[in-house]
């Protein structure tokens, strides 16, 4: 008899987890994504990355050039090699320009935008801004990843994403559909860089 209850109490317990977890896949929120053809501007919007506190909201993105550099070359064009970065393997920079501009975001000097947040998404991987280039390229003070501009005002930046060649190579690079994710929640909104 207590063989049997315990049994059925298990029972009881599986098809009840098994029932939540069910439920729960069946009810999930799905992520909304937004394309941004090259070219076309992006309204940020009430977006964020990790908390809604990051208050990109105001901003708008424009993609105004990429390209794949080699990094010693990239970084001789600003008297530096690349024997001085972190990095054994850096091979490549995929490098984005883009132009932002702050419409109405009135928490001028305290919020904005983070650049080590953004990311580019390809087929199979994720490419991260390297700090060290991205200083070499903008001349913004203590070269600071995190913006946050003057309202009704408009700047370009330059965003050197770093490419080890062992993971990835040129023409994979070259001939894969690429986007530059500048926010990932309620809305991910990618920026097509082809």
């Amino acid at each position: 008899m207590k063989n049997k209850l315990i049994y059925i109490i298990t029972t009881l317990i599986i098809i009840s987890i098994s029932a939540r977890i069910i439920y729960i896949n069946v009810n999930k929120e799905s992520i909304k994504a937004e394309n941004i053809a090259k070219g076309d501007i992006a309204e940020i919007g009430d977006n964020f990355f990790d908390s809604s506190d990051e208050l990109m909201n105001g901003y708008s993105v424009k993609i105004l050039s990429s390209e794949i550099v080699k990094a010693d070359d990239y970084l001789k064009k600003y008297g530096h090699s690349v024997d001085e970065q972190f990095y054994d393997d850096l091979s490549y920079y995929y490098i984005v320009r883009v132009s932002v501009r702050n419409k109405n975001n009135s928490y001028v000097g305290e919020k904005g935008i983070n650049f080590q947040r953004w990311y580019i998404e390809g087929s199979d991987y994720i490419l991260r801004i390297e700090d060290y280039a991205y200083s070499l390229a903008n001349s913004i003070e203590g070269n600071s990843l995190s913006i946050s501009l003057r309202e009704d005002s408009e700047m370009e930046f330059e965003l050197p994403f770093y490419v080890f060649s062992e993971s990835h190579s040129y023409n994979k690079l070259k001939n894969d559909f690429s986007n530059l994710v500048i926010t990932d929640y309620p809305v991910k909104i990618k920026m097509s860089l082809n």
